[in-house]
């Protein structure tokens, strides 16, 4: 798939909907899911709404580089993560990390930076979970790139 299909195809891969209690959340468009699930799910792509709502923003962010012209795939995959970083309200930080029992897996590698301010571990804890979001988005667009 040429680099002009790729973004196209990475714009208009998701949707956000609305829960009943005015949640908003993203999903895969009809379709999209089953074209790109083997790619997802061997790079350990979880179904919960951080990374659904992360691996689009990844999806447009890929586009968004790729429409500013030809770039070479280490640099696309080091401009895909550069600027990351974890939210900055408590709440939406302990709220991440209540959602899934895997989470705390990022705080025992945030830990590893040495990192001791509870604040700032479980920033970077996030931070490290959207790096692995943006990277499984990453894969996805060299698949796509290989069709």
């Amino acid at each position: 798939m040429n680099r002009k299909k790729i973004v196209k195809w990475l714009e208009s891969a998701m949707t956000t909907k609305t829960r009943d209690n005015g949640d908003i959340f993203y999903v895969f468009k009809d379709g999209v899911f089953e074209e790109i699930r083997d790619v997802l799910f061997e790079n350990d792509f979880e179904i919960n709404d951080y990374y659904y709502k992360w691996i689009s923003h990844a999806f447009d962010k890929i586009a968004e580089i790729l429409d500013n012209g030809k770039i070479e795939d280490d640099d696309l995959r080091e401009q895909l993560v550069i600027d990351l970083e974890g939210d900055i309200y408590l709440y939406d930080l302990t709220e991440w990390l209540g959602d899934r029992n895997s989470n705390i897996y990022y705080i025992d590698e945030a830990l590893s930076f040495g990192v001791i301010d509870g604040f700032q571990l479980l920033q970077l804890a996030q931070q490290r979970a959207k790096e692995d979001v943006y990277l499984i988005a990453f894969e996805v667009y060299l698949f796509l790139k290989s069709k």
